[in-house]
């Protein structure tokens, strides 16, 4: 089988913490930074690396979660591929590890006021919501209470809802 890979250009722009950018991203030799997500192979290797980390208490939930909002807000991934995988993970049993990634990377993602929600963010609310259930993850995240208190009934609000009861509560 062969695989398949997808290339676009890193912004110019986008900085990351610290300076440095994630093992993913290649600086290519004309200067451009490349992402690259390689559709077979990857998966596999991502869920087993972060359970082994979770599993030794070392996995960078924090770091992570910026790395995820960053390559969504900058479409290198999608919503629906991260939440397969964050889902997958969550239900091997870091759940902790999910939950405290997912607090970093929502803020950025949720739509502000006249904005619409990305597709498939009521999915990523909802692993958000099983994670910080298992996990006991109390706090706020900025954002969701204001998404939570809007009226409607799409899936993206109802996850809303249910997150910010489950960690307000």
């Amino acid at each position: 089988m062969r695989r398949r890979t997808w290339r676009r250009s890193w912004p110019a722009s986008a900085t990351w913490a610290g300076g440095r950018l994630p093992h993913h991203l290649a600086e290519e030799p004309r200067g451009g930074v490349q992402a690259r997500w390689e559709i077979e192979g990857l998966a596999p290797g991502f869920r087993l690396a972060a359970l082994t980390l979770a599993a030794r208490g070392q996995f960078p939930a924090a770091e992570f979660g910026r790395a995820v909002a960053e390559l969504i807000r900058h479409g290198f991934v999608t919503l629906k591929r991260i939440t397969l995988a964050l889902g997958d993970l969550a239900a091997a049993g870091a759940h902790a590890e999910v939950w405290r990634a997912l607090a970093v990377a929502l803020p950025p993602l949720l739509p502000g006021p006249g904005e619409r929600p990305r597709a498939g963010l009521g999915e990523l609310l909802g692993v958000a919501v099983r994670a910080a259930v298992l996990a006991g993850g109390k706090g706020e995240i900025l954002g969701l209470a204001e998404m939570a208190a809007r009226k409607g009934s799409s899936l993206v609000l109802h996850e809303a809802g249910r997150l910010h009861e489950a960690i307000s509560s």
